[in-house]
């Protein structure tokens, strides 16, 4: 698309010194579900702590519905955004431009939540107690679109053979997935439910 293309303004990196009141969070590409999550968990963390007078995220793609239904973020650019909405933001921030670990985050994961907090001073605070009682089933998301990022299959059966003498356990798959189809062959289990989402939002 080179002909139709005039110029390209690359992003410029500011140090977190410099970070003012409004500022635009740049989402890496190509993420997963499961990434999706984490950062906007780190997102809301930081505006809560923060109190920025304006905050938005920028190329969300598929995963626009998970920052704007769950998260409840109002400004989200899917794919693009125009110059004039760009130029209202006085900080941009690219999380795996800024943030060490999270630069090779799809071969070397890293915890995303905690790698970002990290960086912005702030700590977890979220309640982890756990009411074991009030827990009847427990579901297990293994697959993923790379076999690197997808559960090993022993690790999958341990916890199916742990967990389901008091759980019922609902594990995940994607019959439109080698991988999960794969995988599946190796669940042989009369006590665990299969379930089958048609695509991410029926997830």
């Amino acid at each position: 698309n080179s002909s139709i293309v005039n110029e390209i303004n690359f992003e410029k990196i500011n140090k977190i010194e410099n970070i003012e009141k409004k500022i635009l969070f740049f989402v890496p590409p190509n993420i997963g579900l499961g990434d999706a999550v984490e950062y906007g968990l780190a997102i809301k963390e930081i505006i809560k702590k923060k109190k920025f007078l304006q905050f938005g995220l920028a190329f969300v793609g598929r995963y626009e519905f998970i920052f704007k239904n769950h998260f409840k973020f109002k400004k989200i650019y899917r794919d693009y955004i125009a110059i004039d909405d760009f130029n209202s933001y006085d900080t941009y921030f690219h999380f795996s431009f800024k943030i060490k670990e999270l630069k090779k985050n799809k071969y070397d994961r890293a915890d995303i939540e905690k790698c970002i907090l990290n960086f912005f001073n702030i700590q977890i605070k979220r309640n982890k107690k756990i009411n074991k009682s009030k827990i009847n089933n427990l579901v297990i998301f293994p697959i993923s679109d790379s076999p690197i990022r997808t559960m090993p299959i022993s690790v999958l059966k341990e916890l199916i053979s742990y967990f389901s003498k008091n759980y019922s356990i609902k594990i995940i798959l994607y019959k439109k997935s080698k991988i999960s189809n794969y995988l599946e062959t190796f669940l042989d289990y009369p006590n665990i439910i299969k379930v089958y989402p048609k695509n991410i939002k029926d997830l």
